[in-house]
Protein backbone atom coordinates (compact mmCIF):
# COMPACT_ATOMS: atom_id res chain seq x y z
CA UNK A 1 0.00 0.00 0.00
CA UNK A 2 2.76 2.36 0.54
CA UNK A 3 4.29 1.73 -2.56
CA UNK A 4 0.89 1.88 -4.34
CA UNK A 5 0.93 5.50 -2.20
CA UNK A 6 4.19 6.63 -3.46
CA UNK A 7 3.47 5.57 -7.12
CA UNK A 8 -0.02 7.95 -7.03
CA UNK A 9 1.74 10.83 -5.20
CA UNK A 10 3.94 10.76 -8.17
CA UNK A 11 1.93 10.65 -10.69
CA UNK A 12 -0.39 13.49 -9.28
CA UNK A 13 2.92 15.17 -9.08
CA UNK A 14 3.31 14.43 -12.91
CA UNK A 15 -0.31 15.45 -13.90
CA UNK A 16 0.14 18.72 -12.64
CA UNK A 17 3.57 19.45 -14.28
CA UNK A 18 2.51 18.44 -17.65
CA UNK A 19 -1.03 20.24 -17.83
CA UNK A 20 0.16 23.41 -18.74
CA UNK A 21 -2.81 24.79 -21.07
CA UNK A 22 -5.01 27.54 -20.30
CA UNK A 23 -8.21 26.88 -18.35
CA UNK A 24 -10.63 25.65 -20.76
CA UNK A 25 -14.81 26.44 -19.80
CA UNK A 26 -17.87 24.61 -21.17
CA UNK A 27 -21.02 25.69 -20.12
CA UNK A 28 -24.22 22.87 -20.36
CA UNK A 29 -27.64 24.09 -20.17
CA UNK A 30 -31.42 23.18 -21.24
CA UNK A 31 -29.84 23.09 -24.76
CA UNK A 32 -27.66 20.91 -24.34
CA UNK A 33 -30.32 18.06 -22.11
CA UNK A 34 -30.66 19.86 -18.72
CA UNK A 35 -34.24 19.76 -17.44
CA UNK A 36 -33.45 23.21 -15.88
CA UNK A 37 -30.98 25.56 -15.84
CA UNK A 38 -31.03 26.82 -12.34
CA UNK A 39 -28.84 24.32 -11.15
CA UNK A 40 -29.98 25.31 -6.80
CA UNK A 41 -28.83 21.44 -5.37
CA UNK A 42 -25.43 21.35 -6.53
CA UNK A 43 -23.97 18.24 -7.80
CA UNK A 44 -21.77 15.15 -6.85
CA UNK A 45 -20.71 12.09 -8.77
CA UNK A 46 -21.16 8.35 -8.94
CA UNK A 47 -18.06 5.63 -8.99
CA UNK A 48 -17.94 5.94 -13.12
CA UNK A 49 -17.35 9.45 -12.46
CA UNK A 50 -21.00 10.53 -13.41
CA UNK A 51 -22.01 14.04 -13.08
CA UNK A 52 -25.49 14.48 -10.66
CA UNK A 53 -27.27 17.79 -10.67
CA UNK A 54 -30.03 18.89 -8.66
CA UNK A 55 -31.91 21.21 -10.73
CA UNK A 56 -35.18 23.17 -9.78
CA UNK A 57 -36.76 21.09 -11.91
CA UNK A 58 -35.69 17.11 -11.46
CA UNK A 59 -32.48 15.37 -10.92
CA UNK A 60 -30.47 15.39 -14.13
CA UNK A 61 -27.19 12.40 -14.79
CA UNK A 62 -24.56 13.11 -17.06
CA UNK A 63 -22.53 10.15 -18.76
CA UNK A 64 -20.14 12.66 -20.63
CA UNK A 65 -21.92 12.10 -23.67
CA UNK A 66 -25.95 12.22 -22.73
CA UNK A 67 -28.23 13.54 -20.30
CA UNK A 68 -30.56 11.67 -18.26
CA UNK A 69 -33.31 13.53 -16.57
CA UNK A 70 -36.02 12.38 -13.32
CA UNK A 71 -38.64 14.14 -12.28
CA UNK A 72 -41.90 13.42 -9.60
CA UNK A 73 -43.40 11.05 -12.80
CA UNK A 74 -39.90 9.27 -11.98
CA UNK A 75 -40.62 8.59 -8.73
CA UNK A 76 -39.04 12.05 -6.93
CA UNK A 77 -40.57 13.84 -4.07
CA UNK A 78 -40.56 17.33 -5.87
CA UNK A 79 -39.21 18.80 -8.86
CA UNK A 80 -37.38 20.99 -7.02
CA UNK A 81 -34.03 19.77 -5.36
CA UNK A 82 -32.25 21.59 -2.60
CA UNK A 83 -29.19 19.50 -2.20
CA UNK A 84 -27.87 16.23 -3.45
CA UNK A 85 -25.28 13.03 -2.45
CA UNK A 86 -24.00 10.16 -4.15
CA UNK A 87 -22.97 7.37 -1.83
CA UNK A 88 -20.11 4.54 -2.28
CA UNK A 89 -22.81 2.16 -3.48
CA UNK A 90 -23.89 5.28 -5.75
CA UNK A 91 -27.20 5.66 -4.42
CA UNK A 92 -27.82 8.69 -4.97
CA UNK A 93 -29.62 10.99 -2.36
CA UNK A 94 -31.74 13.79 -2.89
CA UNK A 95 -33.33 16.67 -0.95
CA UNK A 96 -36.63 18.39 -1.89
CA UNK A 97 -38.82 20.26 0.68
CA UNK A 98 -41.74 17.17 0.72
CA UNK A 99 -38.64 15.21 2.09
CA UNK A 100 -35.37 12.87 0.59
CA UNK A 101 -35.94 10.54 -2.28
CA UNK A 102 -33.10 7.95 -2.95
CA UNK A 103 -32.35 6.37 -6.69
CA UNK A 104 -31.01 2.43 -6.36
CA UNK A 105 -30.11 2.54 -9.86
CA UNK A 106 -33.32 1.41 -11.36
CA UNK A 107 -35.97 3.33 -9.13
CA UNK A 108 -36.77 6.33 -6.96
CA UNK A 109 -37.62 6.18 -2.99
CA UNK A 110 -39.23 8.71 -0.61
CA UNK A 111 -38.78 8.79 2.86
CA UNK A 112 -40.55 11.57 4.91
CA UNK A 113 -41.50 12.20 8.59
CA UNK A 114 -43.72 9.52 8.20
CA UNK A 115 -40.66 7.28 8.30
CA UNK A 116 -38.52 8.95 10.74
CA UNK A 117 -37.29 12.16 8.36
CA UNK A 118 -37.27 14.89 11.18
CA UNK A 119 -38.75 17.37 8.95
CA UNK A 120 -39.57 17.02 5.37
CA UNK A 121 -37.38 20.18 4.15
CA UNK A 122 -33.97 18.77 3.66
CA UNK A 123 -30.98 21.73 3.11
CA UNK A 124 -28.30 19.31 3.23
CA UNK A 125 -27.05 15.88 2.52
CA UNK A 126 -23.88 14.05 3.77
CA UNK A 127 -22.81 10.16 3.51
CA UNK A 128 -20.86 8.59 6.51
CA UNK A 129 -17.67 6.68 6.41
CA UNK A 130 -19.97 3.66 7.37
CA UNK A 131 -22.46 4.21 4.83
CA UNK A 132 -25.18 6.15 6.86
CA UNK A 133 -26.34 9.23 5.78
CA UNK A 134 -26.95 12.43 7.23
CA UNK A 135 -29.22 14.93 6.54
CA UNK A 136 -29.56 18.56 8.03
CA UNK A 137 -33.10 20.26 7.95
CA UNK A 138 -34.10 23.50 10.22
CA UNK A 139 -35.46 21.06 12.83
CA UNK A 140 -32.54 18.85 13.51
CA UNK A 141 -30.23 16.49 11.90
CA UNK A 142 -31.66 12.85 10.49
CA UNK A 143 -29.71 9.68 10.91
CA UNK A 144 -30.78 6.82 8.51
CA UNK A 145 -28.56 3.75 8.68
CA UNK A 146 -30.41 1.88 6.15
CA UNK A 147 -32.82 0.57 8.39
CA UNK A 148 -33.19 2.96 11.25
CA UNK A 149 -33.61 6.69 11.51
CA UNK A 150 -31.91 8.49 14.68
CA UNK A 151 -32.92 12.41 15.08
CA UNK A 152 -30.25 14.95 16.41
CA UNK A 153 -32.07 17.88 17.64
CA UNK A 154 -32.10 20.27 20.70
CA UNK A 155 -34.76 17.66 22.32
CA UNK A 156 -31.94 15.74 22.96
CA UNK A 157 -29.05 17.47 23.36
CA UNK A 158 -27.85 18.82 20.13
CA UNK A 159 -26.55 22.35 20.40
CA UNK A 160 -29.40 23.57 17.47
CA UNK A 161 -31.84 22.68 15.72
CA UNK A 162 -31.00 25.24 12.45
CA UNK A 163 -28.41 23.54 10.46
CA UNK A 164 -27.03 25.11 7.17
CA UNK A 165 -24.55 22.17 5.75
CA UNK A 166 -22.89 19.04 6.88
CA UNK A 167 -19.49 17.67 6.17
CA UNK A 168 -17.92 14.63 7.16
CA UNK A 169 -14.15 13.95 6.86
CA UNK A 170 -12.59 11.19 6.00
CA UNK A 171 -12.30 9.61 10.06
CA UNK A 172 -15.51 10.20 10.18
CA UNK A 173 -15.99 13.22 12.31
CA UNK A 174 -19.27 15.27 11.22
CA UNK A 175 -19.06 18.59 11.11
CA UNK A 176 -22.51 20.80 11.33
CA UNK A 177 -22.41 24.28 9.63
CA UNK A 178 -25.65 26.25 11.56
CA UNK A 179 -27.63 29.20 11.19
CA UNK A 180 -26.58 30.64 14.95
CA UNK A 181 -23.95 28.76 16.39
CA UNK A 182 -20.78 28.83 14.28
CA UNK A 183 -19.79 25.03 13.39
CA UNK A 184 -20.40 22.39 15.61
CA UNK A 185 -18.14 19.07 15.47
CA UNK A 186 -19.44 15.50 16.79
CA UNK A 187 -17.07 12.61 16.82
CA UNK A 188 -19.79 10.19 17.78
CA UNK A 189 -19.94 11.33 21.21
CA UNK A 190 -19.08 14.96 21.71
CA UNK A 191 -20.30 17.93 20.60
CA UNK A 192 -17.67 20.37 20.24
CA UNK A 193 -18.93 24.01 19.24
CA UNK A 194 -16.65 26.38 17.20
CA UNK A 195 -17.95 30.31 16.65
CA UNK A 196 -17.17 33.67 16.95
CA UNK A 197 -15.15 33.38 20.20
CA UNK A 198 -12.87 30.97 18.93
CA UNK A 199 -12.24 33.24 15.73
CA UNK A 200 -15.12 32.47 13.24
CA UNK A 201 -16.21 35.53 10.90
CA UNK A 202 -19.40 35.13 12.01
CA UNK A 203 -21.67 32.97 13.34
CA UNK A 204 -23.91 32.23 10.40
CA UNK A 205 -22.29 28.75 8.16
CA UNK A 206 -22.78 28.79 4.81
CA UNK A 207 -20.37 25.81 4.26
CA UNK A 208 -18.02 23.72 5.62
CA UNK A 209 -14.84 21.58 4.33
CA UNK A 210 -11.60 19.69 6.38
CA UNK A 211 -8.49 19.31 4.65
CA UNK A 212 -6.44 16.07 4.58
CA UNK A 213 -3.89 17.78 7.54
CA UNK A 214 -6.93 17.88 9.38
CA UNK A 215 -7.43 21.91 8.87
CA UNK A 216 -10.85 22.96 9.51
CA UNK A 217 -12.43 25.51 6.72
CA UNK A 218 -15.78 27.64 7.34
CA UNK A 219 -17.42 29.52 4.58
CA UNK A 220 -19.10 32.42 5.67
CA UNK A 221 -20.80 35.77 4.33
CA UNK A 222 -17.45 37.46 6.07
CA UNK A 223 -14.94 35.20 4.14
CA UNK A 224 -13.76 31.85 5.39
CA UNK A 225 -12.16 31.07 8.67
CA UNK A 226 -9.62 28.27 9.19
CA UNK A 227 -9.03 26.84 12.08
CA UNK A 228 -5.84 23.93 12.63
CA UNK A 229 -6.35 20.31 13.71
CA UNK A 230 -6.98 21.35 17.21
CA UNK A 231 -9.52 23.58 16.31
CA UNK A 232 -7.15 26.68 16.82
CA UNK A 233 -7.49 29.66 14.31
CA UNK A 234 -5.06 30.40 12.36
CA UNK A 235 -5.79 32.51 9.55
CA UNK A 236 -8.79 34.00 7.34
CA UNK A 237 -9.68 34.05 3.77
CA UNK A 238 -11.28 36.97 2.02
CA UNK A 239 -11.48 39.52 -1.00
CA UNK A 240 -8.27 41.16 0.82
CA UNK A 241 -6.76 37.67 0.55
CA UNK A 242 -7.22 37.22 -3.15
CA UNK A 243 -10.35 35.22 -3.35
CA UNK A 244 -13.27 36.87 -5.64
CA UNK A 245 -15.08 38.64 -3.21
CA UNK A 246 -16.66 37.75 0.43
CA UNK A 247 -19.56 35.89 0.37
CA UNK A 248 -18.69 32.20 0.54
CA UNK A 249 -21.05 29.53 -0.94
CA UNK A 250 -19.07 26.88 -0.95
CA UNK A 251 -15.68 25.26 -0.14
CA UNK A 252 -14.31 21.94 -2.10
CA UNK A 253 -10.63 20.65 -2.73
CA UNK A 254 -9.30 18.70 -5.86
CA UNK A 255 -8.01 15.10 -5.42
CA UNK A 256 -5.01 16.59 -5.99
CA UNK A 257 -5.69 18.94 -2.82
CA UNK A 258 -6.34 22.64 -4.48
CA UNK A 259 -8.34 24.39 -2.73
CA UNK A 260 -11.58 25.30 -4.36
CA UNK A 261 -14.03 28.35 -3.50
CA UNK A 262 -17.38 29.47 -4.80
CA UNK A 263 -19.07 32.85 -4.23
CA UNK A 264 -22.11 35.09 -4.74
CA UNK A 265 -22.77 38.39 -3.64
CA UNK A 266 -26.90 38.27 -4.50
CA UNK A 267 -28.15 42.05 -4.10
CA UNK A 268 -25.28 42.89 -6.52
CA UNK A 269 -25.56 39.99 -8.76
CA UNK A 270 -22.10 38.99 -8.64
CA UNK A 271 -19.79 35.70 -8.08
CA UNK A 272 -17.14 33.99 -8.89
CA UNK A 273 -14.96 30.70 -8.66
CA UNK A 274 -11.51 31.45 -7.30
CA UNK A 275 -8.57 28.33 -6.72
CA UNK A 276 -5.13 28.67 -5.27
CA UNK A 277 -2.38 27.45 -6.92
CA UNK A 278 0.11 27.63 -3.55
CA UNK A 279 0.92 31.40 -4.06
CA UNK A 280 -1.51 32.98 -5.71
CA UNK A 281 -5.23 33.09 -5.86
CA UNK A 282 -7.09 33.04 -9.79
CA UNK A 283 -10.88 33.93 -9.93
CA UNK A 284 -13.21 33.30 -13.08
CA UNK A 285 -16.46 34.78 -13.73
CA UNK A 286 -18.62 35.48 -16.44
CA UNK A 287 -16.31 37.52 -18.42
CA UNK A 288 -14.03 34.37 -18.36
CA UNK A 289 -17.18 32.46 -19.35
CA UNK A 290 -19.34 31.25 -16.48
CA UNK A 291 -22.04 30.42 -17.48
CA UNK A 292 -24.41 33.26 -15.30
CA UNK A 293 -23.01 35.67 -12.08
CA UNK A 294 -25.29 33.78 -10.14
CA UNK A 295 -22.45 31.16 -8.50
CA UNK A 296 -23.91 28.56 -6.04
CA UNK A 297 -22.46 24.99 -5.35
CA UNK A 298 -19.37 23.56 -6.63
CA UNK A 299 -18.26 19.93 -7.16
CA UNK A 300 -14.65 18.54 -8.43
CA UNK A 301 -14.64 15.20 -10.09
CA UNK A 302 -12.17 12.23 -10.61
CA UNK A 303 -10.50 14.29 -13.52
CA UNK A 304 -10.22 17.20 -11.34
CA UNK A 305 -13.05 19.36 -13.24
CA UNK A 306 -14.56 21.89 -11.48
CA UNK A 307 -18.67 21.66 -11.80
CA UNK A 308 -19.85 25.47 -11.34
CA UNK A 309 -23.50 25.23 -10.35
CA UNK A 310 -25.12 28.77 -11.69
CA UNK A 311 -28.62 30.16 -12.13
CA UNK A 312 -28.26 29.67 -15.74
CA UNK A 313 -27.09 26.11 -15.81
CA UNK A 314 -23.48 24.30 -15.33
CA UNK A 315 -19.79 25.27 -16.42
CA UNK A 316 -17.00 22.84 -16.27
CA UNK A 317 -13.45 24.27 -15.56
CA UNK A 318 -10.85 22.13 -17.08
CA UNK A 319 -6.69 22.20 -17.91
CA UNK A 320 -6.60 24.93 -15.03
CA UNK A 321 -3.41 23.90 -13.67
CA UNK A 322 -0.26 24.80 -14.35
CA UNK A 323 2.94 26.10 -13.04
CA UNK A 324 4.20 29.69 -13.09
CA UNK A 325 7.85 28.52 -12.33
CA UNK A 326 10.88 30.62 -13.40
CA UNK A 327 13.69 28.07 -12.74
CA UNK A 328 15.76 28.60 -15.89
CA UNK A 329 15.20 32.29 -16.14
CA UNK A 330 16.38 32.74 -12.49
CA UNK A 331 18.94 30.09 -12.95
CA UNK A 332 17.68 28.79 -9.40
CA UNK A 333 17.00 24.62 -9.41
CA UNK A 334 16.08 22.26 -6.45
CA UNK A 335 16.47 18.29 -6.91
CA UNK A 336 15.23 15.56 -6.45
CA UNK A 337 11.75 15.70 -7.58
CA UNK A 338 9.55 14.08 -6.01
CA UNK A 339 11.29 13.98 -3.03
CA UNK A 340 11.19 12.00 0.25
CA UNK A 341 13.16 12.97 3.11
CA UNK A 342 15.04 16.20 1.77
CA UNK A 343 15.43 18.50 -1.15
CA UNK A 344 18.54 20.69 -2.38
CA UNK A 345 18.98 23.62 -4.43
CA UNK A 346 22.05 24.64 -6.43
CA UNK A 347 22.71 27.88 -4.42
CA UNK A 348 22.04 29.28 -1.38
CA UNK A 349 18.56 30.80 -0.70
CA UNK A 350 17.52 33.53 1.28
CA UNK A 351 14.45 32.12 2.03
CA UNK A 352 12.46 28.40 1.19
CA UNK A 353 8.62 28.52 1.62
CA UNK A 354 6.78 25.23 1.03
CA UNK A 355 2.78 25.15 1.46
CA UNK A 356 0.16 23.20 0.85
CA UNK A 357 -2.70 23.44 -1.75
CA UNK A 358 -4.73 25.90 0.41
CA UNK A 359 -1.87 28.13 1.37
CA UNK A 360 -1.01 26.36 4.65
CA UNK A 361 2.58 26.54 5.37
CA UNK A 362 4.50 23.73 6.00
CA UNK A 363 7.62 24.74 5.87
CA UNK A 364 9.58 28.42 5.88
CA UNK A 365 13.34 28.72 6.90
CA UNK A 366 16.04 31.43 5.89
CA UNK A 367 19.41 30.96 4.56
CA UNK A 368 19.69 27.18 3.96
CA UNK A 369 21.22 24.84 1.12
CA UNK A 370 19.13 21.92 1.57
CA UNK A 371 15.98 20.83 3.60
CA UNK A 372 14.57 18.52 5.67
CA UNK A 373 11.28 17.48 4.74
CA UNK A 374 11.17 13.89 6.04
CA UNK A 375 8.11 15.56 8.64
CA UNK A 376 6.05 16.56 5.63
CA UNK A 377 2.97 14.47 4.19
CA UNK A 378 3.07 13.04 0.80
CA UNK A 379 1.32 14.99 -1.51
CA UNK A 380 1.58 18.04 -3.72
CA UNK A 381 2.82 21.35 -2.26
CA UNK A 382 4.04 24.48 -3.73
CA UNK A 383 7.29 25.73 -3.29
CA UNK A 384 8.73 29.48 -3.21
CA UNK A 385 12.56 30.00 -3.29
CA UNK A 386 13.76 33.31 -2.62
CA UNK A 387 17.57 33.24 -3.78
CA UNK A 388 20.37 35.59 -1.99
CA UNK A 389 20.26 38.15 -5.06
CA UNK A 390 16.60 39.03 -4.40
CA UNK A 391 15.39 36.77 -7.41
CA UNK A 392 12.10 34.65 -6.49
CA UNK A 393 10.12 32.18 -8.16
CA UNK A 394 7.41 29.37 -7.39
CA UNK A 395 6.84 25.93 -8.45
CA UNK A 396 5.74 22.50 -7.65
CA UNK A 397 7.20 20.10 -5.68
CA UNK A 398 6.02 15.91 -5.36
CA UNK A 399 6.69 14.81 -1.76
CA UNK A 400 6.28 11.08 -1.51
CA UNK A 401 6.82 8.26 1.69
Amino acid sequence: MKKFNRILNVVICLFLSWNMNAQTIDNFTTNEGLPDNFIIGGVDFDSNNNVWAGTAYGVTMYNGVTWTNYHVSDGLADEYITCIAVADNNDVWVGTDLGVSRFNGTSWETFTTTDGLVDNAVNSIAVDTDGAVWFGTTAGVSKYDGSTWTTYNTGNGFPTDLITTIHIDASGNKWFGTWENGVIKYDGSVYTQIDTIDGMQSQYITCVSVDNSGNLLAGTLYGISRFNSSLVWTDSISQATGIYNNYIMDIDFSPSGILWVSMFVDYLYDGGVSWYNGAAWTSYNTSNGIADAMVKKIGIDANENIWVCTGNGLSRISNYTGSDSGLLNNNISFYPNPAENSVHFNKEMSLVKISDMSGRTVFEKASIENADISFIPAGVYCISLTSVDGKITNDKICITK
